[in-house]
């Protein structure tokens, strides 16, 4: 059976949820040997995708993160129930790469090999992040003989 680790985490949508999420996420990517590189790719858009969250969603007071990995990627689902918001203009929202704030779209597109988002008013955003895995040697869990 090949590698697939599935995770589901409920949080309240507080900042102290995004360390806590990233920690996790952390510790296996630590424990399956990825890459520091890929790791702290990973970890940063996981961790602006929840801050998105937390600082701009509205309704209710809690989101969602799915994880799935496997031997080959990362997948991040980042849930929440707010008022959604058009994709299309979330490029025109990014700010200079020297700004403060505004960034966070930009800096997810460049770490993760694939972005999307299904946002619908009124049922809010789902953002949907995908990255390829690098491992210290081999991946973890071949079957015998593999």
């Amino acid at each position: 059976m090949a590698l697939n680790i599935e995770m589901k985490l409920c949080l309240p949508r507080d900042r102290a949820s995004v360390p806590f999420v990233r920690h996790i996420c952390r510790h296996v990517l630590v424990e399956l040997s990825v890459t520091v590189d890929c790791q702290a790719a990973v970890l940063l858009a996981l961790t602006e995708a929840c801050d998105n969250v937390v600082l701009h969603a509205t309704g209710d007071d809690e989101y969602e993160v799915h994880l799935q990995i496997t031997e080959a990627d990362c997948q991040i689902r980042v849930i929440d129930a707010g008022q959604g918001f058009d994709p299309l203009i979330a490029d025109q929202l990014i700010g200079d790469a020297t700004d403060e704030a505004g960034r966070g779209i930009m800096l997810i597109r460049a770490l993760v090999d694939t972005i999307n988002f299904d946002s619908r008013p009124e049922a809010g955003t789902i953002v949907h992040l995908v990255k390829k895995l690098d491992f210290d040697g081999q991946p973890p869990f071949r079957p015998a003989g593999a």
